[in-house]
């Protein structure tokens, strides 16, 4: 029962990441409270070996992105109540953050204004099928997605999605 949170930029050290997940949750789900919180980690990516940019701007942009937060919470309809109504609210902006909340979790407000992403974490093997999907519907011009953990394919908006079980379904 997790979600994760990205697109918040903030200071690793001194933050209280239990209480940012929070503050980003409740413009979303108002009755959201610390209780519900049972843990919050960063998400840091694998890489292999790093290469360094000679760019300016990806120098900069990778120094000022956070890593996305991991929160699991303490039922999984609550997360899907907070990822139903995330779809409702559509864009989430960091500016809808009460600093007030952020000033309890360690920080002095957002330095970066940013569109804020909260998602469901996906099993593994469903992550590695919506991301092969992706990879081969890409040159085809379609658009793949996930709900309530299944993956689903269709080629414009007014389709009727495919649910796909294997990369198989894709060809």
């Amino acid at each position: 029962s997790e979600i994760i949170i990205s697109g918040v930029t903030f200071d690793e050290e001194n933050v209280d990441l239990k209480g940012l997940a929070l503050a980003v949750i409740k413009p979303v789900f108002p009755t959201m409270e610390l209780g519900y919180i049972i843990s919050a980690r960063l998400m840091r990516r694998k890489s292999k070996h790093a290469t360094p940019s000679t760019s300016a701007a990806t120098s900069s942009a990778a120094k000022t992105r956070s890593p996305a937060i991991a929160v699991s919470l303490s039922s999984p309809v609550l997360v899907k109540e907070i990822i139903q109504a995330k779809r409702k609210l559509g864009k989430l902006h960091s500016s809808a953050i009460d600093v007030g909340m952020l000033t309890a979790a360690g920080l002095d407000g957002i330095s970066v204004p940013a569109l804020i992403d909260i998602n469901e974490m996906l099993p593994a093997e469903i992550h590695r099928l919506r991301s092969a999907a992706i990879n081969i519907c890409r040159g085809k011009k379609f658009t793949t997605y996930v709900r309530d953990g299944a993956v689903y394919v269709k080629r414009r908006k007014d389709d009727v999605p495919t649910q796909i079980t294997s990369i198989e379904h894709c060809n």
